[in-house]
Order: C-alpha cells, then sequence, then structure tokens
C-alpha cells in the first residue's frame, strides 16, 4: 500500500475524529500549509515545460474539457435522480470541478515511490495531472469566485506576471554580477545552502503573493516549482536532493497526516454509498476519457507509422536481383521488419520485401 494511504490512516487515527491525540492548531496548521507548498514545488519542478505546451500539454487540455462537459451532465443527472429542485447553477459547476480534479499532490509520492516517474506512463500522468490540478483551480477562480470573471481572469494574469518579474528581476542581476552567482553556488556546498535558501524564499514569496491576491496557495507553489527548474536547470540538481529529503521526511508527510486528521469517519460511515458513488463517478468522468483517448491516440500513431513504412518502401519500382552491395548489411536496418535494402541507386528504390532478392 503507498506511504501516501497510511500517512492519512495515521491522520485519522490520531486526529479528533478518532483517538483524539491531535488536533489541527495554529501551528499545525501553518507546517500543514508548508508542506503542501514544499509537495506542489517538488512537483512543478518534475514538469517539462515543453510538453505542457506541445502537443501532450494541448491533448491534456482538451481531455480535460471533455471531462469538464461530462461531469456537468452527471452532475445533472444526479441531482435529477435525487429529486431535488432549484439548484443553482454553482452546484452544477461545483460538483463538475469536483469531479474532474486531479490529486497531483497524492500523486506524485505514489508515482515517485513505484520508480516511473521517467517512463511514459509517468510523464503522461504528470502533465494530465498538471492539467487536472491548475484547470480546476482557474475554473473555480473565473466561474465561482466573488468577484466578475473578467475581474479574475485580470488578477491571474497579474499573478502570473508578477511570478515571472519577482523572480526575473533578481535572475537578471545576478546575472550582471557573475560574482554573487558564484558565491552563491559556492555557498550550496557549505553549510550555508544559499541555493536551498533561494528556493525557500521563492516558494514562500510566491505563495505569498498569492495569498494576498486571495488565489489558491497551490498556484503559487506550483509556479515557484516550475520557474525554479527553467531558470536553473543544471544548478537545480545541486538541491533536488536536498529538497526531497526536507519535504519527504517531515514538511510532506505532516501535510498528509493533518489531512487525514480532517477526515470524519462517523460521516462516512453514514453514507458509505454517496462515497462509493463519487469514487466511481470520478473513474467514469475523469478516468475513462483519459485511458480512451490515450490508446485511440497510442493506436492511431502506431498504424501511421506502419503507413508511412510501407509507403516509403512501396512507392518505388520493383528491385532487378543482382548481387549483394558492399553496404547492404548497414543500409538494411534502416529498412522495417520484413523489408530488405534494394538497389544502390537511389532513383530505383529504397526497400523492397523480404521475399525479393537483395541488390
Amino acid at each position: 500500500m503507498p506511504d501516501v494511504v497510511w500517512l492519512l490512516i495515521l491522520g485519522v487515527i490520531v486526529g479528533p475524529n478518532g483517538l483524539g491525540l491531535a488536533a489541527s492548531t495554529e501551528p499545525i496548521a501553518l507546517f500543514r500549509e508548508v508542506g503542501m507548498g514544499m509537495l506542489f514545488l517538488i512537483a512543478g519542478t518534475e514538469i517539462n515545460v515543453e510538453e505542457v505546451h506541445g502537443r501532450a500539454g494541448r491533448r491534456s487540455l482538451l481531455t480535460w474539457l471533455a471531462c469538464f462537459g461530462i461531469g456537468l451532465a452527471v452532475s445533472w443527472a444526479a441531482v435529477a435522480a435525487s429529486g431535488t429542485t432549484g439548484v443553482a447553477a454553482a452546484t452544477y459547476i461545483a460538483l463538475a470541478i469536483a469531479l474532474t480534479s486531479t490529486a497531483l499532490g497524492t500523486l506524485l509520492p505514489i508515482l515517485m515511490e513505484a520508480g516511473v516517474m521517467g517512463t511514459t506512463i509517468g510523464k503522461a500522468v504528470l502533465v494530465h495531472g498538471a492539467v487536472g490540478e491548475l484547470a480546476p483551480i482557474i475554473a473555480m477562480s473565473l466561474l465561482m469566485s466573488a468577484r466578475s470573471p473578467w475581474a479574475s481572469a485580470i488578477i491571474l494574469l497579474v499573478f502570473a506576471v508578477a511570478s515571472v518579474v519577482a523572480v526575473a528581476i533578481p535572475t537578471r542581476f545576478i546575472l550582471k554580477h557573475p560574482a554573487i552567482g558564484r558565491t552563491i553556488l559556492h555557498g550550496a556546498q557549505t553549510s550555508q545552502k544559499t541555493l536551498m535558501r533561494v528556493v525557500m524564499v521563492m516558494l514562500t514569496g510566491l505563495m505569498a503573493l498569492s495569498a494576498v491576491m486571495k488565489l489558491d496557495m497551490v498556484l503559487g507553489a506550483f509556479a515557484a516549482g516550475i520557474i525554479v527548474r527553467a531558470l536553473a536547470p543544471g544548478n537545480f540538481t545541486m538541491v533536488e536532493g536536498e529538497l526531497r529529503t526536507l519535504g519527504f521526511s517531515f514538511l510532506i508527510p505532516l501535510f498528509f497526516v493533518t489531512s487525514g486528521m480532517n477526515i470524519s469517519l462517523s460521516a462516512v460511515a453514514a453514507y458509505p454509498f454517496l462515497l462509493v458513488a463519487f469514487v466511481g463517478a470520478i473513474l467514469v468522468v475523469r478516468g475513462a476519457p483519459i485511458v480512451s483517448w490515450n490508446t485511440f491516440t497510442a493506436r492511431s500513431n502506431a498504424s501511421a507509422g506502419r503507413t508511412r513504412r510501407a509507403s516509403a518502401c512501396t512507392a518505388r519500382p520493383a528491385c532487378p536481383s543482382s548481387s549483394p552491395s558492399p553496404n547492404w548489411a548497414s543500409r538494411r536496418a534502416s529498412c522495417p521488419r520484413g523489408w530488405n535494402p534494394c538497389s544502390s541507386s537511389p532513383a530505383r528504390c529504397r526497400c523492397c520485401s523480404s521475399r525479393s532478392s537483395p541488390s
């Protein structure tokens, strides 16, 4: 069982809804926020910005929009089946957002524990998880905020610009004064841990900025992780291990334990069917479209690749039979499986069937 689950269970046991050994006091809440920030900072550093901006990111965004539409339909059907009347539109939107949200902070430790971070499935989960984490936050800011959608959009834009400027100005200053940069890098290898201090200042600063602008602090922490990795991809390796040690040894476990302390067992026991139905709805609304789209895309790409290879070999005239050319073995490696190189003259043909005589 993943470590995250055990931490949540521990929180339920020691919390006020369990044995009552611990309570969510103000200092504990502060540590919880810092732990959440550290978790999403690390998650942000794992995101490949090029993939998010590329085809994978666009596909993930379109998938989330489709999930959101399905979530609205499921929410309307659930409310209609319950016989409830006079439900506001905001309720349907809130249910749809809840059904399409991805707990990237919970997925990240599980992916790391399973050792699939660098694999194809790990990268796909991270891209879908990043979109599924940020898109609901942005949607709630635009559609469910006390401000108008236009005002919320402007605030989000201002936050994005302010985040970049707040980091870019000190970075530009350091680049103009290389001696400062060398001092920071040298201090990172001593007890001063200067790079670690810079990262933590960036984390707390952007989280504070998001709180001042009345946005979810996850945005600030996530933005800090992405900016840190983008600005210093080489130097980040110097603090990556330290960040994970501090995060996964103390702050992040504290976040999950305190999250478990807020789970009410009595509420779960009172409505067990509702919990099962909600989990099932998440699988239908969020899980099924992602799996279906990724399966369809993989098959389409494989089919297109086979078609291109076949057309490249059949578009040339038939090959005459003759003795193999001196570089036949090396040229054979460039042909698809089941095909052999043909005439050494590119004007005649490039590949032909393995049943044909090589030349």
